[in-house]
C-alpha cells in the first residue's frame, strides 16, 4: 500500500472580489472552514461541528468539497504500515483516529448535502478495513458501483477519484477480479464521456473539473498499459495516456487534479507523456512519430525544447529548427485580442502595432498577494531580459480592479518601473481572465498562449521565446 503523506498546497478559494465577512465571523465560511481543520488535530466533536455548519450553507458546496474530499481524505488515507515510521507518527495516528470518528458522526447525521459528500469517502475506508475479507469487500464494491458510480455523477464527490483507489485495493483478491474490472469499466467509460472541450471551460471551476476528468481518464489508461502484455493495445493505452495527460490549459488549473495525483500513485506523476515517448523511441522505427510526440511534450513543458532540437537535428530537417519551433507554436496558440490601452506614464500600447515582437502580458492588482510576491522578479526580468531585447519582446502589466493612484503609490514604493496600464474593466473578460496574476504570451504573429500559473514563467517565456 501506498504511503500517504498529508499534502501541502495553498487553497484556493472560489471569492468574489467584493468585500468580504471579517475573518472572526464565527458564520464565515473561512473562519468554518479553519476550526474545522484545527479540530481535525484536537477535538472530534467540535471538528464535525463545524463542518456540519459550513455543510448547512448549500451555495458553498466548492469549499465543502476541498474540505471533505481534499483536506480531511488525507488523514482518512494515511493506512499504510510505512506511516508506523517517522518523528511525527503520533501526530498522524491521532489525527487519523480523529477523522474516522468525525467521519462516523456524519454518516449517523441526517445533514443531506454532507451525508451524500462524505458517502464514498466512507466507503474507500471500509473497503480498507475490511481488505481482508473477500466478502465483505463484495459487498461494499457492489454498494459504491450502485450508490456512486452508474449514472451518478462521479466528479461532484470525487467518486471516480475513490473507485479508481478501491479497484487497487480489491485488484489483490483474485475471487474480485471480474468485480475489479466491471468498477474500472464503468469509471472508464464515465471519464471519457464527460470529457471537457478547451472552449467549454468558461471558468475556473470548469477548467478545474476539465483537468479532473483529463488527469483521471490519462491515470486509467496508464494503469490499463501497465497490465497489458500485448504490445499494440500497451501502445493504444499508453497513447491515450499520453493525449489526456495534464496540457497547458490543465497545468493552469492543477489544483484540480493534484490531491488526486497523490492520491492515485506512488510516484505522484503529474504527466504520462514520458512513458509513451520512451515505448515509441524503444519499439518504433517511426522518427515522425518521435518528433511529433516530443514536439507536444516540449509545447506543454518547454524545459523539452532542448531535447526536441537536438532530436529534430537528427532527422534531416527541411527546415532550421526555430522556424519549426514558431510554426508549431502559432498553429496552437489561439489568435489575440487588440490590446489597446494608456499606460500610466500616458504612454498609448497597442498590440497591434507590435507585430513581429513576443508580448508578454500580465494581469495583476494591487490587492493580489501572489502577485505582489513576484514583481522583484517582474522588474529584474524587464531591467535584463526586457531592456536587452527591446525589438524582440515587450512587457505590458495590466492592472485590474485597480485605482490609478493606488498603482501608482504602490510602485513608487516598491521602485518599481516595469511598464503598467490600468484595466478597462473589459480587457481582463475579453481574455476571459479566470484568476491573478496570469500571463499571456503572444507571438510575434498575433497569436497568444496562457503561461500556467505556478511554473517558472521566466523559463516558460525565454524557452518559447528563444531569449536568452
Amino acid at each position: 500500500m501506498k504511503r500517504y503523506k498529508l499534502i501541502l498546497i495553498f487553497l484556493v478559494f472560489y471569492i468574489s472580489l467584493s468585500a468580504q465577512p471579517p475573518k472572526n465571523d464565527p458564520e464565515s465560511p473561512s473562519f468554518l472552514f479553519n476550526q474545522f481543520q484545527k479540530f481535525s488535530y484536537e477535538n472530534a466533536d467540535s471538528s464535525f461541528y463545524y463542518i456540519r455548519k459550513l455543510a448547512s450553507n448549500k451555495r458553498k458546496g466548492d469549499l465543502l468539497t476541498d474540505l471533505l474530499h481534499n483536506q480531511f481524505a488525507q488523514k482518512i488515507m494515511q493506512f499504510s504500515p510505512t506511516d508506523n515510521q517517522g518523528p511525527d507518527i503520533l501526530e498522524k495516528k491521532l489525527a487519523r483516529t480523529i477523522a474516522l470518528d468525525v467521519l462516523a458522526k456524519i454518516m449517523s447525521d441526517t445533514t443531506r448535502q454532507l451525508l451524500q459528500s462524505a458517502h464514498p469517502l466512507f466507503l474507500l475506508a471500509e473497503v480498507h478495513n475490511n481488505r481482508d475479507d473477500p466478502k465483505a469487500l463484495k459487498n461494499l464494491v457492489e454498494e459504491f458501483i450502485k450508490t456512486e458510480i452508474e449514472g451518478k455523477d462521479i466528479y461532484q464527490h470525487r467518486a471516480g477519484r475513490y473507485g479508481l483507489m478501491i479497484s487497487q485495493i480489491i485488484e489483490k483478491q483474485p475471487a474480485l477480479k471480474p468485480l475489479q474490472k466491471r468498477l474500472m469499466a464503468l469509471t472508464r467509460n464515465d471519464l471519457e464521456k464527460n470529457q471537457i472541450l478547451p472552449k467549454d471551460a468558461t471558468n475556473r471551476s470548469l477548467s478545474g473539473k476539465r483537468a479532473w476528468y483529463r488527469y483521471l481518464y490519462a491515470y486509467v489508461n496508464f494503469s490499463e498499459a501497465q497490465r497489458e502484455d500485448d504490445l499494440n493495445k500497451k501502445k493504444e493505452y499508453l497513447k491515450t495516456a499520453y493525449e489526456f495527460s495534464p496540457d497547458l490549459i490543465d497545468n493552469g488549473n492543477k489544483p484540480g487534479f493534484y490531491y488526486d495525483m497523490h492520491f492515485l500513485s506512488e510516484e505522484q506523476n503529474a504527466s504520462f507523456q514520458d512513458e509513451y515517448l520512451e515505448f515509441l523511441i524503444s519499439d518504433s522505427t517511426d522518427s515522425k512519430l518521435v518528433l511529433s510526440t516530443l514536439l507536444q511534450m516540449a509545447l506543454i513543458n518547454p524545459e523539452l525544447k532542448q531535447q526536441l532540437q537536438d532530436f529534430y537535428g537528427k532527422s534531416s530537417p527541411a527546415k532550421n529548427f526555430d522556424s519549426y519551433w514558431s510554426e508549431a507554436i502559432n498553429e496552437q496558440a489561439k489568435p489575440a485580442f487588440p490590446i489597446m490601452l494608456q499606460a500610466t506614464d500616458k504612454q498609448a500600447f497597442s498590440s497591434n502595432s507590435l507585430l513581429g515582437r513576443w508580448i508578454l502580458v500580465d494581469f495583476w492588482g494591487t490587492w493580489c498577494g501572489p502577485c505582489r510576491q513576484e514583481h522583484p522578479d517582474m522588474q529584474r526580468f524587464y531591467d535584463t531580459t526586457v531592456k536587452n531585447n527591446p525589438d524582440s519582446l515587450t512587457l505590458m502589466t495590466i492592472a485590474c480592479f485597480d485605482q490609478q493612484e493606488k498603482v501608482a503609490a504602490y510602485m513608487k514604493e516598491k521602485n518599481f518601473s516595469f511598464p503598467v496600464a490600468i484595466s478597462d474593466n473589459q480587457i481582463e473578460k475579453t481574455y476571459a481572465v479566470q484568476g491573478y496574476p496570469t500571463k499571456l504570451l503572444i507571438t510575434p504573429a498575433g497569436k497568444y498562449v496562457t503561461v500556467p500559473f505556478g511554473v517558472d514563467w521566466i523559463v516558460f517565456v525565454k524557452k518559447y521565446s528563444g531569449l536568452k
